[in-house]
C-alpha cells in the first residue's frame, strides 16, 4: 500500500502553529516537523519549501542528515538537442538526477527522481 503524501500547505500550518506556541523564539525545530519535511522533500522544489517553511537548506540538511545525492546536469544547445549520452557521458544510471531544460521557445522540463536512462528519451522527445 502506496502512503499518502501530506500537502506543503499542511506542513507550512504546522510550522505556523508550532512558531505561534514555541516558549522561546530560538527554540529548536520539533523532530516532528522534521519528519513532515522528510515526507515532502521528493515531492516539492527546495526553493518552494524553504520560502514556505521559511527554513533554509542548510537546517534541511542538517536535521534530516541528506547527504548530498541530487545530481544535476547541465546542458545547453542552440540546435536540437544531441545525443545525451554523448553530451553527459559520465552519468551513472543507477542514480537519480533532477534535470531541467529550456527551449527558446519559453517552455522548460523539469524531470525528477528518474534514472538517466529512463528520463533520455523524454528529454529527446522535449528537445525535438
Amino acid at each position: 500500500m502506496q502512503e499518502k503524501t501530506i500537502s506543503l500547505e499542511v506542513v507550512k500550518s504546522h510550522f505556523q502553529q508550532w512558531r505561534m506556541t514555541r516558549t522561546k523564539r530560538r527554540e529548536k525545530t520539533p523532530p516532528y516537523l522534521w519528519e513532515m519535511v522528510r515526507q515532502i522533500i521528493d515531492h516539492y522544489s527546495m526553493a518552494d519549501i524553504t520560502t514556505a517553511l521559511g527554513i533554509n537548506k542548510y537546517q534541511i540538511r542538517d536535521n534530516l542528515k541528506i547527504k548530498p545525492s541530487i545530481n544535476f546536469a547541465v546542458a545547453k544547445t542552440d540546435t536540437a538537442f544531441m545525443n545525451t549520452q554523448k553530451i553527459l557521458p559520465h552519468i551513472k544510471d543507477e542514480q537519480t538526477y533532477v534535470i531541467e531544460l529550456h527551449r527558446p521557445n519559453g517552455c522548460f522540463l523539469k524531470i525528477s527522481s528518474l534514472s538517466f536512462a529512463s528520463a533520455s528519451a523524454i528529454i529527446n522527445q522535449f528537445m525535438e
